[in-house]
């Protein structure tokens, strides 16, 4: 993993720890979206990492948000 790739990296782990904070606010998809949405993470992005959560909470503990 070069230079850049580490800090690409790092930038999209802290962005998924941001969204899932929101999500577990309870903060709407809408609104996690309008927050997040830059040049960086697009609309498809930011869904994709809220549904995955979503879904693996549910999966393991049967949690919904």
């Amino acid at each position: 993993m070069n230079y850049n790739t580490y800090y690409y990296y790092k930038g999209v782990m802290n962005m998924k720890n941001k969204i899932i904070k929101e999500i577990e606010k309870g903060t709407s998809t809408n609104a996690i979206v309008g927050m997040f949405l830059s040049k960086r993470f697009d609309y498809d992005d930011i869904v994709k990492i809220i549904r995955d959560y979503k879904w693996e909470q549910f999966r393991r503990y049967g949690r919904r948000f």
